[in-house]
């Protein structure tokens, strides 16, 4: 460690902590002091960063929780409504075809009452000619 010291002319300190460094992003120095304040401040920064990241986690986990629900609401929402748009389509549909039956059902009756008529005046001529002498 001593001629590492003296080629990059650092302290074992410092080559030591470059080296931990080097080792990747998910390696992180931790300082061990000598004195007791030192490692408690620095359980205590662990213990502190470890809560805020367990609280943004459930913030986010919280926030895609709600985000999906809000999606799965809009789903149903949209389905609803495609439900809705077909009974709509159904009912117009049927409407056009009560209305259609109505007119012919119209047409039946008026042709009906014209013959109703016709009769009616046949049966007045006859009862007229039986009637006359």
């Amino acid at each position: 460690m001593e001629k590492l010291d003296q080629k990059y002319g650092c302290t074992p300190a410092l080559l030591s902590l470059a080296w931990v460094l080097h080792q990747g992003d998910d390696v992180a120095p931790i300082p061990e002091g000598k004195r007791r304040n030192t490692r408690l401040a620095v359980r205590e920064k662990l213990y502190k960063s470890s809560i805020l990241k367990a609280k943004e986690i459930l913030q986010f986990k919280m926030m895609k929780t709600g985000l999906a629900n809000k999606i799965e609401e809009k789903g149903v929402m949209v389905e609803s409504l495609m439900a809705t748009e077909r009974d709509a389509a159904e009912s117009v549909a049927s409407l056009e075809r009560l209305k259609m039956r109505r007119k012919k059902l119209t047409k039946k009756l008026k042709r009906k009452i014209k013959d109703f008529q016709k009769l009616q005046a046949l049966d007045a001529e006859l009862t007229l000619e039986m009637s006359s002498p």
